[in-house]
Protein backbone atom coordinates (compact mmCIF):
# COMPACT_ATOMS: atom_id res chain seq x y z
CA UNK A 1 0.00 0.00 0.00
CA UNK A 2 3.05 2.53 0.90
CA UNK A 3 4.52 1.76 -2.32
CA UNK A 4 1.47 2.04 -4.19
CA UNK A 5 0.72 5.98 -2.52
CA UNK A 6 4.75 6.79 -3.10
CA UNK A 7 4.68 5.84 -6.60
CA UNK A 8 1.17 7.84 -7.77
CA UNK A 9 2.86 10.99 -6.07
CA UNK A 10 6.16 10.04 -8.42
CA UNK A 11 8.29 9.54 -5.07
CA UNK A 12 7.72 13.13 -3.99
CA UNK A 13 6.36 15.47 -1.59
CA UNK A 14 2.57 15.07 -3.11
CA UNK A 15 2.12 19.51 -2.53
CA UNK A 16 2.97 21.03 -5.63
CA UNK A 17 6.02 22.41 -5.81
CA UNK A 18 7.65 21.09 -2.76
CA UNK A 19 9.11 18.74 -4.81
CA UNK A 20 11.01 17.46 -1.83
CA UNK A 21 12.32 13.51 -2.16
CA UNK A 22 12.57 12.75 1.27
CA UNK A 23 9.41 11.55 2.17
CA UNK A 24 6.35 9.44 4.28
CA UNK A 25 2.89 8.43 4.36
CA UNK A 26 0.85 10.16 6.10
CA UNK A 27 -2.61 9.60 6.94
CA UNK A 28 -5.26 12.73 6.38
CA UNK A 29 -7.88 11.33 8.74
CA UNK A 30 -6.04 10.83 11.58
CA UNK A 31 -5.58 6.71 12.77
CA UNK A 32 -7.17 7.93 16.03
CA UNK A 33 -10.14 9.70 14.73
CA UNK A 34 -10.92 6.48 11.59
CA UNK A 35 -8.65 3.43 12.82
CA UNK A 36 -8.11 2.92 8.73
CA UNK A 37 -5.00 2.76 6.31
CA UNK A 38 -7.12 3.19 3.44
CA UNK A 39 -5.45 3.92 0.46
CA UNK A 40 -7.91 6.83 0.04
CA UNK A 41 -6.59 8.78 3.20
CA UNK A 42 -2.61 8.25 2.66
CA UNK A 43 -0.87 10.72 0.80
CA UNK A 44 3.07 11.43 0.56
CA UNK A 45 4.27 14.06 2.32
CA UNK A 46 7.34 15.38 3.33
CA UNK A 47 8.86 15.83 6.93
CA UNK A 48 8.08 20.15 6.91
CA UNK A 49 4.68 19.57 4.50
CA UNK A 50 3.74 16.85 6.93
CA UNK A 51 4.50 19.35 10.19
CA UNK A 52 2.27 22.10 8.23
CA UNK A 53 -0.65 19.36 7.78
CA UNK A 54 -0.45 18.56 11.51
CA UNK A 55 -0.81 22.07 12.74
CA UNK A 56 -3.12 23.02 10.27
CA UNK A 57 -1.38 24.86 7.97
CA UNK A 58 -2.68 23.10 5.09
CA UNK A 59 -5.98 21.67 5.46
CA UNK A 60 -7.80 18.30 5.37
CA UNK A 61 -9.67 19.33 2.19
CA UNK A 62 -6.92 20.60 0.51
CA UNK A 63 -4.85 17.17 1.26
CA UNK A 64 -7.84 15.37 -0.15
CA UNK A 65 -7.53 17.15 -3.41
CA UNK A 66 -3.91 17.09 -3.29
CA UNK A 67 -4.40 13.47 -3.20
CA UNK A 68 -6.86 13.03 -5.93
CA UNK A 69 -4.44 15.72 -8.30
CA UNK A 70 -2.02 12.22 -8.15
CA UNK A 71 -4.29 9.71 -8.67
CA UNK A 72 -5.45 11.17 -11.71
CA UNK A 73 -1.71 9.94 -13.29
CA UNK A 74 -2.68 5.99 -12.64
CA UNK A 75 -6.36 5.08 -12.47
CA UNK A 76 -9.94 6.50 -12.75
CA UNK A 77 -11.01 9.25 -14.19
CA UNK A 78 -9.84 12.71 -14.83
CA UNK A 79 -11.24 15.42 -12.09
CA UNK A 80 -13.37 18.02 -13.66
CA UNK A 81 -14.05 21.10 -12.02
CA UNK A 82 -17.33 21.53 -10.41
CA UNK A 83 -19.01 23.42 -12.70
CA UNK A 84 -16.48 23.84 -15.74
CA UNK A 85 -17.36 25.34 -18.88
CA UNK A 86 -13.95 24.45 -20.55
CA UNK A 87 -14.44 24.03 -24.28
CA UNK A 88 -12.55 20.29 -24.48
CA UNK A 89 -13.03 16.90 -22.70
CA UNK A 90 -10.16 14.63 -21.71
CA UNK A 91 -9.34 11.40 -23.03
CA UNK A 92 -7.50 8.59 -21.37
CA UNK A 93 -5.20 5.84 -22.85
CA UNK A 94 -4.55 2.70 -20.93
CA UNK A 95 -2.25 -0.06 -21.22
CA UNK A 96 -1.72 -2.53 -18.83
CA UNK A 97 0.85 -5.63 -19.36
CA UNK A 98 1.83 -9.02 -17.52
CA UNK A 99 4.22 -10.45 -20.05
CA UNK A 100 7.89 -10.12 -21.10
CA UNK A 101 7.33 -6.14 -21.07
CA UNK A 102 5.28 -5.96 -17.63
CA UNK A 103 4.44 -2.14 -17.41
CA UNK A 104 1.47 -0.29 -16.38
CA UNK A 105 0.60 3.26 -18.77
CA UNK A 106 -1.88 5.95 -18.80
CA UNK A 107 -2.01 8.63 -20.71
CA UNK A 108 -4.55 11.81 -20.67
CA UNK A 109 -4.91 14.20 -23.32
CA UNK A 110 -7.01 16.57 -24.23
CA UNK A 111 -9.88 16.40 -27.05
CA UNK A 112 -11.91 19.13 -29.06
CA UNK A 113 -14.86 18.57 -30.48
CA UNK A 114 -14.91 18.22 -34.17
CA UNK A 115 -18.82 19.88 -34.23
CA UNK A 116 -17.37 22.91 -32.71
CA UNK A 117 -14.14 23.59 -34.53
CA UNK A 118 -13.18 23.29 -37.85
CA UNK A 119 -9.74 22.44 -36.89
CA UNK A 120 -10.26 20.19 -34.21
CA UNK A 121 -10.14 16.94 -36.51
CA UNK A 122 -6.55 17.32 -37.22
CA UNK A 123 -5.28 18.95 -33.87
CA UNK A 124 -6.83 16.16 -31.83
CA UNK A 125 -4.70 13.78 -33.83
CA UNK A 126 -1.76 15.56 -33.34
CA UNK A 127 -2.37 16.18 -29.42
CA UNK A 128 -3.11 12.30 -29.47
CA UNK A 129 0.02 11.48 -30.93
CA UNK A 130 2.46 13.53 -29.19
CA UNK A 131 0.63 12.16 -25.64
CA UNK A 132 0.61 8.38 -26.68
CA UNK A 133 4.10 8.44 -28.69
CA UNK A 134 5.47 8.64 -24.97
CA UNK A 135 4.23 5.49 -24.59
CA UNK A 136 6.69 4.13 -26.54
CA UNK A 137 9.59 4.87 -23.93
CA UNK A 138 7.94 2.64 -21.38
CA UNK A 139 7.79 0.17 -23.51
CA UNK A 140 11.32 0.52 -24.50
CA UNK A 141 12.31 0.40 -20.82
CA UNK A 142 10.24 -2.96 -20.22
CA UNK A 143 11.55 -4.64 -23.05
CA UNK A 144 14.98 -3.50 -21.57
CA UNK A 145 14.15 -5.23 -18.18
CA UNK A 146 15.36 -9.23 -18.85
CA UNK A 147 19.03 -8.35 -18.02
CA UNK A 148 17.87 -7.17 -15.11
CA UNK A 149 15.69 -10.02 -13.95
CA UNK A 150 18.80 -12.22 -12.28
CA UNK A 151 19.68 -9.46 -10.34
CA UNK A 152 15.96 -8.18 -8.75
CA UNK A 153 13.66 -11.27 -10.31
CA UNK A 154 11.43 -11.04 -12.98
CA UNK A 155 7.83 -10.91 -10.56
CA UNK A 156 8.90 -8.51 -8.32
CA UNK A 157 7.89 -5.21 -10.14
CA UNK A 158 6.70 -3.33 -13.01
CA UNK A 159 7.35 -0.51 -14.86
CA UNK A 160 4.90 2.68 -14.20
CA UNK A 161 3.93 5.27 -16.74
CA UNK A 162 1.67 8.64 -16.44
CA UNK A 163 0.74 11.62 -18.70
CA UNK A 164 -0.83 14.59 -17.61
CA UNK A 165 -1.65 17.87 -19.37
CA UNK A 166 -2.98 21.35 -18.91
CA UNK A 167 -3.99 23.79 -21.19
CA UNK A 168 -1.67 27.09 -20.37
CA UNK A 169 -3.63 29.14 -22.76
CA UNK A 170 -6.43 28.74 -25.84
CA UNK A 171 -7.92 32.12 -26.97
CA UNK A 172 -8.88 32.73 -30.99
CA UNK A 173 -6.28 30.60 -32.88
CA UNK A 174 -3.85 30.61 -30.44
CA UNK A 175 -3.45 26.93 -28.48
CA UNK A 176 -0.32 26.73 -25.86
CA UNK A 177 -0.31 22.63 -23.98
CA UNK A 178 1.76 21.65 -21.44
CA UNK A 179 2.29 17.37 -20.90
CA UNK A 180 3.78 16.22 -17.79
CA UNK A 181 5.49 12.56 -18.19
CA UNK A 182 6.28 10.35 -15.34
CA UNK A 183 7.85 6.84 -15.90
CA UNK A 184 9.70 4.28 -13.27
CA UNK A 185 11.68 1.33 -14.62
CA UNK A 186 11.39 -1.35 -11.72
CA UNK A 187 14.76 -2.16 -10.51
CA UNK A 188 15.54 2.02 -10.88
CA UNK A 189 16.58 4.13 -8.21
CA UNK A 190 14.26 6.96 -8.75
CA UNK A 191 11.43 7.64 -11.08
CA UNK A 192 12.09 9.95 -14.17
CA UNK A 193 10.20 13.22 -15.18
CA UNK A 194 9.78 14.89 -18.21
CA UNK A 195 8.10 17.90 -20.23
CA UNK A 196 6.76 18.40 -23.77
CA UNK A 197 4.70 21.45 -24.62
CA UNK A 198 2.75 21.92 -28.02
CA UNK A 199 2.35 25.39 -29.21
CA UNK A 200 -0.66 25.68 -32.04
CA UNK A 201 -1.70 28.65 -34.34
CA UNK A 202 -5.00 26.77 -35.72
CA UNK A 203 -5.48 28.55 -38.59
CA UNK A 204 -4.24 27.71 -41.00
CA UNK A 205 -2.59 25.00 -38.31
CA UNK A 206 1.06 24.85 -37.80
CA UNK A 207 3.74 24.98 -35.00
CA UNK A 208 4.41 27.70 -33.29
CA UNK A 209 8.21 28.02 -32.28
CA UNK A 210 9.59 30.83 -29.79
CA UNK A 211 11.34 32.64 -32.66
CA UNK A 212 8.20 33.42 -34.28
CA UNK A 213 7.28 35.72 -31.44
CA UNK A 214 10.10 37.90 -32.29
CA UNK A 215 11.34 39.77 -35.62
CA UNK A 216 14.06 38.89 -37.75
CA UNK A 217 18.03 39.75 -36.24
CA UNK A 218 16.51 40.17 -32.69
CA UNK A 219 18.95 38.96 -30.48
CA UNK A 220 16.19 37.20 -27.77
CA UNK A 221 17.69 34.14 -26.41
CA UNK A 222 20.13 36.69 -24.54
CA UNK A 223 17.65 38.60 -23.51
CA UNK A 224 15.22 35.44 -22.20
CA UNK A 225 18.49 33.89 -20.80
CA UNK A 226 19.58 36.95 -18.53
CA UNK A 227 15.39 37.11 -17.01
CA UNK A 228 15.63 33.47 -16.43
CA UNK A 229 18.74 33.87 -14.33
CA UNK A 230 17.60 36.74 -12.42
CA UNK A 231 14.96 34.88 -11.07
CA UNK A 232 16.12 31.71 -10.71
CA UNK A 233 19.09 32.39 -9.18
CA UNK A 234 17.00 33.46 -6.06
CA UNK A 235 16.56 29.44 -5.88
CA UNK A 236 20.59 28.38 -5.81
CA UNK A 237 21.67 27.35 -2.42
CA UNK A 238 23.09 24.75 -0.25
CA UNK A 239 20.26 22.61 1.12
CA UNK A 240 17.90 19.69 -0.66
CA UNK A 241 16.19 21.06 -3.58
CA UNK A 242 17.86 24.15 -3.99
CA UNK A 243 19.60 24.51 -7.47
CA UNK A 244 23.81 25.14 -7.71
CA UNK A 245 25.01 28.39 -9.50
CA UNK A 246 27.02 26.08 -12.12
CA UNK A 247 24.61 23.64 -13.10
CA UNK A 248 21.46 26.74 -13.60
CA UNK A 249 23.78 28.71 -15.75
CA UNK A 250 25.21 26.09 -17.75
CA UNK A 251 21.64 25.23 -18.47
CA UNK A 252 20.65 28.67 -19.77
CA UNK A 253 22.93 29.46 -21.92
CA UNK A 254 21.56 31.36 -24.86
CA UNK A 255 20.91 28.82 -26.43
CA UNK A 256 17.82 27.83 -28.63
CA UNK A 257 17.87 23.99 -27.27
CA UNK A 258 17.78 25.32 -23.52
CA UNK A 259 14.48 27.50 -23.96
CA UNK A 260 12.25 25.09 -26.61
CA UNK A 261 10.01 23.94 -23.80
CA UNK A 262 7.65 27.30 -23.49
CA UNK A 263 4.26 27.92 -23.09
CA UNK A 264 2.68 31.49 -23.51
CA UNK A 265 -0.45 33.36 -22.43
CA UNK A 266 -1.50 37.03 -22.69
CA UNK A 267 0.78 37.23 -20.31
CA UNK A 268 4.22 36.44 -21.30
CA UNK A 269 6.54 33.03 -21.50
CA UNK A 270 6.61 30.25 -19.10
CA UNK A 271 9.58 28.07 -19.45
CA UNK A 272 9.62 24.16 -18.42
CA UNK A 273 13.06 22.71 -16.64
CA UNK A 274 12.84 19.32 -16.48
CA UNK A 275 15.37 17.70 -13.67
CA UNK A 276 18.70 17.62 -14.25
CA UNK A 277 18.45 20.95 -16.84
CA UNK A 278 19.24 23.45 -14.06
CA UNK A 279 19.57 21.62 -11.12
CA UNK A 280 19.77 18.29 -9.53
CA UNK A 281 16.85 15.68 -9.07
CA UNK A 282 15.81 16.38 -6.13
CA UNK A 283 15.14 20.28 -7.31
CA UNK A 284 12.29 19.02 -9.72
CA UNK A 285 10.91 20.96 -12.53
CA UNK A 286 11.92 24.45 -12.18
CA UNK A 287 8.92 26.84 -14.10
CA UNK A 288 9.91 30.26 -15.10
CA UNK A 289 7.13 33.39 -16.28
CA UNK A 290 8.67 35.63 -18.10
CA UNK A 291 6.43 38.67 -19.02
CA UNK A 292 6.17 40.31 -22.11
CA UNK A 293 6.61 43.67 -19.84
CA UNK A 294 10.39 42.23 -19.39
CA UNK A 295 10.82 41.91 -23.20
CA UNK A 296 9.45 45.25 -24.14
CA UNK A 297 10.79 46.04 -27.77
CA UNK A 298 10.99 42.79 -28.80
CA UNK A 299 8.07 40.85 -29.17
CA UNK A 300 6.73 41.87 -32.40
CA UNK A 301 3.36 43.83 -31.85
CA UNK A 302 0.72 41.63 -33.94
CA UNK A 303 1.64 38.43 -31.94
CA UNK A 304 1.18 40.06 -28.57
CA UNK A 305 -2.52 41.33 -30.21
CA UNK A 306 -3.38 37.62 -31.33
CA UNK A 307 -2.79 36.52 -27.53
CA UNK A 308 -4.93 38.95 -26.30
Amino acid sequence: MRRKVLVEAGHRCAIPHCNSTEIDVHDIIPWETCQDHSPQDLIALCPNCHRRAQKGEIDRKALILYRLRGQRLFRGKPIQAIGSTDPWSTLIFRESRNDSMTHDAQAEYPYFSPSEYSWAQEVNAYIQAAAISEVQKIRNLANAAPWTWPLVGKDTGESSFGASYEIIFFRGRLLSIRFSFFAYHFGANHPNHWTRTLNLFLDPIYNIDLMHFFGAGVDYLRQLSIAVRKNLSSRCGHKEGDLDEWFMLAGTKPERLHFSTFNFSAFGFMFSFDEYSVGPYAAGRQEIWVSFSELSGLVLPDELKLAE
